[in-house]
């Protein structure tokens, strides 16, 4: 079934606007939050692991290409780069806090 609508003034949209614009700002508000909460949980915690996964990938795959197969095995050549990487990561966190 089609119902014929009427059509919408400007005058009758800020009228109604005027009568609930406390509970158009409170909506706004809870919305902006929930959106900058939801950001802040899931966002910046996801693009700190993709960046240390990277760096932590970049150094096992050169280590594992640039030396022979049993010179990554045989010693703890891959953790000292690991580490020393970790602690760069760590002066730089501990320099922006």
């Amino acid at each position: 079934m089609v119902a014929p609508l009427r059509t919408v003034r400007i005058g009758t949209a800020f009228a109604a606007l005027k009568k609930r614009w406390v509970i158009f700002a409170v909506t706004s508000v809870i919305v902006m939050s929930m959106i900058i909460l939801g950001t802040a949980l899931f966002v910046v915690p996801g693009l700190i692991a993709a960046i240390v996964y990277c760096l932590y990938v970049r150094n096992v795959c050169s280590l594992s290409v640039a030396q022979p197969a049993g010179h990554a095995v045989d010693g703890n050549h891959d953790f000292a780069a690991l580490s020393e990487d970790a602690q760069r990561w760590r002066r730089v966190v501990a320099r922006h806090q």
